[in-house]
């Protein structure tokens, strides 16, 4: 056999070891950009409900001086830090909104159950879920 045949076939398998670590490497990063994607789709409307029932339910009770009723903050609270385990396949900027967002709701939800909210943190927490929600969603397309 001839050197030139030894050449060839080394260089097919090279060729062939790259395209193979190659292919693997674009599957990979296909998976979590539709993983991120998918995660954003369910991150987004969960997002929109929290910011929602803070500004509806949550303020309207404040507002009368009574002590609103939580179940369902609780609910989707409790659905945003499950979601918040999975995003480590986000933005680190997505991550961070998220956490301070959910940071926000727990000190608020404490405020209320001490009676000291403020019209303030009320406030200062449906604008972090707003803002949580436009940097995904701007992320997301």
């Amino acid at each position: 056999m001839s050197s030139l045949f030894w050449f060839k076939l080394i260089f097919a398998l090279l060729l062939l070891g790259m395209l193979v670590i190659g292919i693997h490497q674009y599957k990979h990063g296909a998976f979590r950009r539709l993983r991120a994607r998918w995660l954003r789709n369910k991150l987004i409307p969960l997002l929109t409900d929290l910011v929602n029932e803070l500004g509806g339910p949550v303020f309207a009770s404040l507002q009368a001086q009574q002590t609103p009723d939580l179940y369902r903050l609780f609910h989707l609270r409790a659905n945003l830090e499950y979601l918040h385990t999975k995003t480590g396949i986000l933005y680190p900027d997505e991550r961070e909104r998220t956490a301070h967002f959910l940071a926000a709701i727990s000190s608020l939800v404490a405020r209320i159950d001490q009676q000291q909210v403020t019209r303030h943190d009320l406030d200062e927490t449906i604008l972090r879920g707003q803002r949580a929600v436009l940097e995904i969603t701007e992320l997301r397309h």
